[in-house]
């Protein structure tokens, strides 16, 4: 009968055993999303510089994870034949690449032809640097389209290839505050509100046009902005944990291991949750800022002391859920590091924040229900402490160690 109990432990310890030993599983930090900037001129000519990892589109390698195998593939390649493969992810590229406008209110969408392509130099493609665990830095090159929008457009709506992964899009128009969009991979964005063109006059100058441009307010379906930046970023804060935030998964994880009852637990999460949401506020409006350099190695510090604090004491003490508050305010900053490289306008700050906080809760929240449905029916049992939250507390702990280090330049 004891052997029969057993073994869903068994399991999870070598499944999280597994996870541990993947030498890849062991870089913590999220793929950098691709970042695709469009610009708008006075001659309605729109020029979108994406950057992404082109090497990886160009390799059929998901962003991120290039392999050894493939950075050798690379190598075997002569100019003329990686020339050849670049023309042909180009012609793949436009194929899945969208560029939607539409005019007046009722008017059908149109397909813009992009007017031209340009791809990285082949030596930037080729430039790959190891990273300091296995696989290769991510190398985001940029991708360079331009194309004439008709004079009546006044919305335009974006879709990228595929294999590029989700775009952080920034649209940028002379006059207006720049508006950011998080696409979805393979996804079409929402329909963008572009400035009205500019009207000659008699004269040979040029005004304004007496017509309002449209509301950026809306999205052209009578969905404000801001609800559209809220759910994108709850999105985004749901992925950052999982299942990109290997490191925050590791914290919570620890938090779990220790308290049997669900209430001690409650306490350590909401600590956790008051605290980043402060500090990515905080980070956000740029009244508390840190160097990542001091940042990203307390954060895993954060995890090997909860983790061996769970091995020294099968309680939780009066102090835990203050601790946990603490290291909430240095993951809170890891948080902000995230929005802070999307460049936020102020007018998108607020709904960006509330969605990403919400989104990393459901993330934490899934984490926690997925150690639930794993382990937490023997949570009560005798023999818990000694079959998982040891040995588990044991490996998060080493697995922190290790990125401390790692992040100082130790290792």
């Amino acid at each position: 009968m004891r052997t029969l109990q057993r073994k869903p432990i068994a399991w999870f310890c070598l499944t999280l055993a597994i996870a541990l030993a993947s030498w890849r599983a062991l870089h913590a930090h999220p793929t950098p999303l691709a970042r695709a900037a469009a610009t708008l001129d006075d001659a309605r000519e729109i020029r979108i510089t994406i950057h992404c990892e082109v090497t990886c589109f160009i390799l059929g390698a998901a962003p991120g994870h290039l392999s050894d195998d493939q950075a050798a593939m690379l190598e075997l390649l002569t100019d003329d034949e990686l020339k050849d493969e670049i023309e042909r992810k180009k012609e793949w590229f436009l194929g899945e690449l969208e560029l939607r406008v539409r005019g007046d209110e009722g008017t059908k969408d149109k397909l813009i032809t992009p007017a031209k392509i340009e791809f990285p130099p082949i030596k930037d493609i080729r430039a790959l640097k190891p990273a300091s665990v296995e696989g290769f830095e991510p190398q985001m090159l940029p991708i360079v389209i331009t194309a004439k929008l008709p004079a009546d457009a006044k919305r335009i709506a974006f879709r990228f290839a595929q294999d590029i992964g989700s775009v952080v899009l920034t649209l940028q128009s002379e006059g207006r505050e720049p508006i950011v969009e998080i696409i979805t991979a393979g996804r079409v964005s929402s329909a963008l509100p572009l400035p009205a063109p500019i009207a000659p006059v008699a004269n040979g100058t040029a005004s304004l046009p007496d017509a309002p441009a449209p509301d950026p307010e809306e999205d052209g379906e009578g969905i404000p902005q801001g609800v559209i930046t809220a759910g994108q970023f709850l999105a985004l804060g749901a992925y950052h944990i999982v299942p990109e935030g290997l490191d925050h998964i590791l914290f919570v994880l620890g938090l779990f291991l220790l308290s049997a009852k669900m209430k001690p637990l409650l306490w350590q999460v909401t600590a956790f949750t008051v605290a980043h949401s402060v500090t990515l506020a905080l980070a956000m409006y740029d009244i508390v800022r840190i160097s990542p350099d001091i940042v990203e190695p307390l954060i895993a510090a954060s995890i090997a002391f909860i983790a061996l604090e769970n091995v020294f004491t099968s309680k939780l003490k009066p102090w835990r859920p203050v601790v946990v508050f603490g290291f909430g305010l240095l993951h809170g900053l890891g948080f902000a590091g995230v929005l802070s490289e999307l460049e936020l306008p102020r007018e998108q700050f607020v709904p960006a924040l509330v969605g990403f906080n919400i989104g990393v809760e459901l993330g934490q929240l899934a984490v926690i229900a997925a150690a639930f449905i794993v382990v937490g029916w023997f949570r009560e049992r005798k023999w818990y402490r000694p079959a998982v939250t040891i040995p588990a507390s044991l490996a998060i702990a080493c697995v922190g160690l290790y990125w401390a280090m790692q992040r100082v330049h130790w290792i």
